[in-house]
């Protein structure tokens, strides 16, 4: 009697566990195989396509305060996080904003269009950037890798002028936004945690740009030179540097976004030899 209780006890689990896989298979649904693909590919078209379009209505919609906005809390943010102020000495400041005054005048929207701030960038290094509104930021350490080359500084900030005329900065953080809004849709209720590393990786992501848009603002950096009389290839030079004192020799940067140093280099040569064809 004991035996038998022991055995029947032993076979229960193996009859069960048999009994639960089989019942798993009987409830899967090949319905939910569609589910699952036609979500993805809902996914993938409003990425590829809604998001985009959002962003162009976006862009022209957007009131005047807005970019102004945008741009005062990312300064305040990136001067408390990432900047110190700038050591560079007031000769040289003044130097330097004498050459962009003289090309933002020129500009589309002027020379009152732009604020020009200088940096030390400590983590960021050697760089120059631009928001919405026309806040322009030049690291000291691009500024020292110039050295006197002030032309150098002078055309990577056409080049930034050029990614606020073209409204790429406003593009690339309404487009940010739009994908971490379609993550947090597909994820549905994914926690404040995570909601916060997305909007503030969507405010990372906004201060770079696609392999068009940098080619955009490169050719915008030699025709903003060109037309203030000072030298129209002066931001090739400063792909030079970045390959001589940086060692960057990639035709290609990470994912392929971005044109490569010598490929962006050529593009320029290029672009400033074909205006200079036209001029004459």
């Amino acid at each position: 009697m004991v035996v038998a209780e022991a055995t029947s006890f032993q076979a229960a689990p193996t009859r069960e566990v048999g009994h639960g896989f089989i019942h798993h298979l009987e409830r899967f649904r090949p319905q939910l195989i569609a589910v699952v693909a036609a979500t993805i590919l809902s996914g993938w078209a409003v990425y590829r396509y809604a998001v985009p379009a959002l962003v162009e209505i976006a862009v022209l919609v957007t009131p005047p305060v807005v970019p102004k906005i945008m741009s005062a809390s990312t300064i305040e943010a990136m001067d408390r996080t990432v900047f110190d102020k700038t050591k560079l000495c007031t000769e040289r400041q003044e130097r330097i904003r004498e050459g962009f005054n003289a090309i933002a005048a020129l500009s589309i929207r002027g020379q009152a269009g732009y604020t020009l701030n200088f940096r030390t960038g400590r983590i960021i290094g050697p760089n120059a950037f631009a928001l919405p509104d026309g806040t322009l930021v030049v690291t000291d350490e691009l500024i020292e890798l110039a050295g006197d080359d002030t032309e150098v500084t002078v055309g990577v900030l056409a080049h930034e002028i050029g990614h606020v005329e073209l409204e790429h900065s406003l593009r690339q953080i309404y487009r940010a936004a739009g994908v971490a809004g379609l993550i947090m849709m597909i994820g549905g209720d994914i926690g404040s945690g995570t909601e916060d590393l997305l909007v503030q990786g969507a405010g990372l992501l906004s201060l770079s740009y696609s392999r068009g848009a940098e080619s955009a603002a490169d050719r915008h950096s030699v025709e903003l030179m060109q037309k203030a009389g000072r030298d129209p290839v002066a931001i090739a030079r400063f792909f030079d540097l970045i390959e001589e004192k940086l060692d960057d020799h990639g035709e290609t940067s990470i994912l392929s976004t971005h044109p490569g140093t010598p490929e962006r280099r050529k593009a320029i040569l290029d672009y400033a030899a074909e205006l200079r064809a036209k001029a004459q």
